[in-house]
Order: C-alpha cells, then structure tokens, then sequence
C-alpha cells in the first residue's frame, strides 16, 4: 500500500509523461515504443521518466526499429503489418502513433484498465488472431458511448470520474480518433487536460479511501465516487477572470478549494502557465486557502495587492473571507486577475 500513491499522484505522473512526449514531438522526434517498459513510474512519489530515447524516430531520416509494445501499437499500425515494407498504404510508428500509446498509457494510470481490452471476441481462430483485430481494425473503446459491445460487465468507475476536460479528451483519442489519426489529441492537448482537472481535485475526508482525492467540477459533485464520503458542508471553488480588455472580465479557469490549498502565480495572472520552464521562484506559493474559525478565507503570503471584495488592499499575513459571490481581486498588476467566489452546499 505504501508504495502505491494516492490518486492525485497518477495525475502528477500523467503530466510529466504527456510534457515529455509534448518535448519530443516539438523537437520533430517520435519515440515509437510508448509503454509501460519504456515509461518509469513511481507512484508513491509522483515521478515519471521516459527512456529509451536512443532510437528515436525522425520521419524522412530516421525509421522505426520497432513497430512498438503489443497494447500500445495505434490500431493503423497493427491493420497494416502484413503489407510489404515499402508498401505505401503500410502505417509506420510516427507522432500520431505516439498520441494513441500516451492516450492509453494515460488512461491506464488513471482508471486501472485498458481503453481496447474488453470481452468482445473478433476471431476464433486463434489468440494472436483476435488480438490483431481487437486491438487493431476491429479496435473498440471499452466505454464507447453508443456501441456497448466491448465494454465489460464489471467495468469499474466510469470514465465520468475524471471530470469533464478529460472525458473529452479520452472520448476524442478512443473514439473519434482511434481509427482516424488526424484526429487524436496532441501531448500538448493532454497536458493542458490534465493541468485544468488537476485544479478541480479535491482531498477526500477519508482516511481509508481507496484514492484519496477525487474531482469536483460541478456542484453535482457532492460526494467522493470512490468511497461515497461526503466533503463536508460545504464545497468551495473560485472562478477566475482575466481581462480581455478595459474594463472586461472574462473566464479563464476554475480551482476547487480545500483546506491548505495554495495559490500560485499561475493562478494570480493569466500569462504565467505551468510548465518545465517555470523557475523555483515561480513555484513559492502566494497565499493559501483555510478554514479559520468555522469559516473559508484566502491569506495573503507573498501577494503585493491583493484586494478585497469592497476594495480594500489585503496586507501580507492578512486574510479576506471566501463568500458566495465575492470578487477578489488577486493582483492589481497587468496581467492579474479576478477570484470570483462559489460555495455550494453538500
């Protein structure tokens, strides 16, 4: 149990895998080999590294050693095997390979199954047979929404649990684009999915559930999927805006409040993002979220202007109370944004 993680870790691990993959296709490479023999993990630490990366793939200078990891080999790959090598209609490892085999590897740590791997039968003749087809030109998502012939009958938490951001992606790779190239979500589309449900994670009350955090993105969300305990009385979450221009607030993300949550300078403004160019200094957290005497407030740590619903400046090692509807001001530097308060009762 101890080496195993908590949740909220796989999601740490999904983002430095999609930011690794995101790095090689931006460099032109493609890694070919996407698996779980090439993608360390450490669960407990929330750690992720890719090797294998000496024989990476250059499209027009470099080809593929290997088509790839029984599993993880796109569906077009498999499809096409048996043609001759220099066949043109033959599917080679590519960035779009790459997409398929992140987008289940991504899948897997997540829910803890196989996007392709249900019990329909595509050829009795043999295994290797069925395998080919199932998970290459007959593949199917086990959640498919209208054709439900693959999926099993114990399926285990449904792919809703992750929130909307990576419902959509996952449906885009397993079934708009599993057979359609073209059409998979990049590295960079699952890492950016995976940033905006990493701010809609909550800390589960209990100390015995399987996962420990689960997502609140909606204020239907009132109980944990994995444990069923409810949060608490109260879900806090904060809407922020930017400013598209004078005068004009516009959404620009959301972050589900718990207690000890901290607030980052990618948060305060709307031109820092989270990525591998952040600086140590970027990382100090701002302020902090708690509850203080029976009720939510924002203290200010490192914040110059921080501003108060009534327009007040929020002093540093002082804090502003979180109520329903409140508008903080989190900066009143260029850039900075607005907090606009949600609480919803459990």
């Amino acid at each position: 149990p101890e080496e195993r993680g908590s949740w909220l870790n796989y999601f740490a691990i999904c983002i430095q895998m999609a930011r690794a993959v995101r790095r090689l296709h931006l460099a032109g490479l493609s890694h070919s080999d996407l698996s779980p023999k090439n993608v360390l993990v450490d669960p407990s630490m929330g750690k992720c590294i890719v090797i294998d990366i000496d024989s990476l793939v250059v499209p027009g200078l470099f080809p593929p050693d290997v088509l790839g990891t029984s599993g993880y080999i796109a569906p077009e790959v498999l499809a096409t095997v048996g043609l001759p090598i220099n066949d043109p209609k033959r599917k080679h490892p590519c960035a779009s390979t790459d997409q398929h085999a992140l987008a289940v590897l991504l899948y897997e740590y997540l829910l803890y199954r196989h996007p392709l791997q249900g019990p329909k039968v595509n050829s009795t003749s043999s295994a290797e047979e069925d395998d080919q087809l199932s998970l290459g030109s007959k593949a199917l998502f086990v959640e498919h929404p209208t054709d439900h012939s693959n999926r099993p009958k114990n399926l285990g938490f449904p792919l809703d649990v992750l929130g909307p951001h990576l419902k959509e992606l996952f449906l885009r790779a397993f079934v708009k684009g599993l057979h359609a190239p073209n059409e998979r979500p990049t590295a960079w589309d699952c890492e950016k999915a995976l940033l905006k449900t990493w701010e809609q994670m909550y800390r589960c009350v209990n100390p015995s559930c399987s996962h420990q955090w689960f997502v609140v993105f909606d204020k239907s969300v009132t109980r944990c999927p994995f444990c069923k305990s409810k949060p608490g009385p109260q879900i806090v979450r904060l809407q922020l805006r930017k400013e598209s221009k004078p005068g004009s607030w516009v959404k620009d993300g959301e972050v589900t409040i718990y207690d000890q949550k901290l607030i980052h300078k990618w948060h305060v403004f709307d031109n820092v993002s989270v990525n591998e160019t952040l600086q140590p200094v970027d990382k100090e957290p701002l302020a902090d979220c708690q509850i203080f005497q029976g009720e939510w407030v924002l203290i200010n740590r490192k914040l110059n202007s921080l501003t108060s619903p009534g327009g007040n400046r929020v002093p540093v090692g002082s804090c502003v109370a979180l109520k329903h509807g409140a508008q903080i001001r989190l900066s009143q530097e260029p850039h900075g944004r607005i907090a606009e308060v949600e609480v919803h009762s459990t």
